[in-house]
C-alpha cells in the first residue's frame, strides 16, 4: 500500500551511503589529499556550517516552486557532479569554494528528503517511518565509511570519492520509479483505512 514511500526510504539509504562517508572522511581527505593546515580545517569547518544551514533554509524555496522530487533529483545530480569534480581539484582554494557548494548540498538534501518522506507517510505511522528513516541512514553508515576505508587505503582518496559519488547516481536512477502525489495518495488511503484521521484523497 505504501509502495513509493517505500521505495524512497531504499533511495534514501543509497543516498546515505556517501553522505555518511563524506562526514566521516571529510577532514581526512582535506587533510592528507589536499594538503590542508589546521588553520585551514578550522575555515573548513565554518564554510561547512554556514553553508549547510544556508542550503537546508533554502531548499523550501526551491521545492515550492521545483517540487520535492524533481528538487531531490536535481540535487543528486549535483552531488554526482560535484564529486566527480573534487576528483580533479588539486587546490586549496578551490577545494574551498567547492566546500561552499558541498555544505549547502548537505544541508539541502537532508532536508528534502525528510519533507519528502513526510509528505508520502501516514500520519498515524509518521513517528515508526522517521525511527525506520533513522536507522536506514545509520545502516548507509556502516557500509559507506568502511568501502572508503578499504579503497582509500589500497588505492587513493580521489579513486574512493569517485567510488561514493556513484552512489548519488544510482539514488538519481532508482528515485525516478518514485511517484511523489501516488505515494501521498496512497498514505491518504492508509489513513481513511487505518488510521484514527484520515485526509481527502486527492
Amino acid at each position: 500500500k505504501l509502495r513509493d514511500l517505500a521505495l524512497f526510504l531504499f533511495v534514501f539509504f543509497i543516498m546515505a551511503i556517501p553522505l555518511t562517508t563524506l562526514f566521516a572522511y571529510s577532514t581526512l581527505y582535506a587533510t592528507e589529499e589536499m594538503g590542508f593546515t589546521p588553520k585551514d580545517l578550522m575555515a573548513l569547518f565554518i564554510i561547512l556550517q554556514l553553508s549547510a544551514a544556508v542550503g537546508a533554509l533554502s531548499f523550501g524555496f526551491v521545492q515550492d516552486r521545483l517540487g520535492l522530487k524533481f528538487s531531490i533529483q536535481t540535487l543528486l545530480i549535483f552531488w554526482f557532479g560535484l564529486l566527480v569534480t573534487i576528483y580533479f581539484v588539486h587546490s586549496v582554494s578551490a577545494f574551498k569554494g567547492l566546500a561552499v557548494l558541498l555544505g549547502a548540498g548537505l544541508g539541502a538534501i537532508q532536508s528534502g528528503a525528510r519533507a519528502l518522506i513526510g509528505y508520502m507517510a501516514p500520519k498515524s505511522k509518521a513517528g515508526e517511518i522517521f525511527g525506520f528513516w533513522s536507522l536506514t541512514y545509520k545502516f548507509g553508515g556502516l557500509i559507506g565509511p568502511l568501502a572508503y576505508g578499504l579503497i582509500s587505503d589500497n588505492i587513493s582518496h580521489r579513486i574512493a570519492m569517485l567510488f561514493i559519488a556513484v552512489f548519488f547516481l544510482i539514488a538519481f536512477l532508482v528515485n525516478l520509479a518514485v511517484d511523489q502525489k501516488r505515494g501521498h495518495n496512497s498514505a491518504l488511503v492508509f489513513e481513511k483505512e487505518f488510521g484514527e484521521s484520515a485526509g481527502t484523497v486527492e
